[in-house]
């Protein structure tokens, strides 16, 4: 007697060998460990910071925060759990991981969390000045290239760029 394939598919999946459908994350590949993608982390947000900016007028960015318990956001991990959820969700996002997939998976903002920055104030709808937001969006923007990806540290961390409410993982779009 054949067996029947879909009994076969069922099998499998509650197995794990197949893909579950819908709008999950993929399992996170195989990537450095833990301690590999925090050095990487602070490593790649120290060599940021200390780059020149470039004088760009206006720029968009999408950015995941990792927030941290009682910084403004409803995060209730520990400034090590964030930094560390930082690193991984970084590590992801630089081996080829949707961007906006793991932004809406992780981020204590609202999702998509895409923001345009202009150095000039009132420059129009839906467009922040650079001097209203808080300065580790938009150091770490006006850092970055078009596609490139950066972080923002958490305030615990004395250098900057940083922020109060935790980790940004952010790419520049335009």
């Amino acid at each position: 007697m054949r067996p029947n394939p879909l009994t076969l598919l069922l099998a499998c999946a509650c197995l794990g060998l197949v893909p579950a459908c819908g709008g999950s994350e993929p399992a996170a590949p195989s990537g450095p460990s833990p301690e590999e993608a925090l050095a990487a982390l602070r490593a790649d947000a120290a060599a940021l910071r200390a780059r020149a900016e470039h004088q760009d007028p206006e720029v968009t960015l999408q950015h995941c925060l990792i927030g941290v318990a009682g910084h403004g956001t409803p995060a209730t991990r520990s400034a090590a759990e964030a930094e560390a959820l930082a690193a991984e969700v970084y590590a992801r996002a630089r081996s080829g991981e949707d961007f906006d997939l793991l932004v809406k998976n992780h981020t204590d903002d609202a999702h998509p969390g895409i923001y345009v920055l202009s150095l000039a104030p009132g420059a129009g709808p839906g467009v922040y000045a650079r001097a209203q937001m808080m300065p580790a969006l938009g150091d770490t923007a006006w850092r970055l290239a078009v596609g490139e990806l950066g972080v923002a540290a958490f305030d615990g961390d004395a250098a900057e760029p940083r922020s109060p409410f935790g980790w940004h993982v952010v790419r520049r779009l335009k």
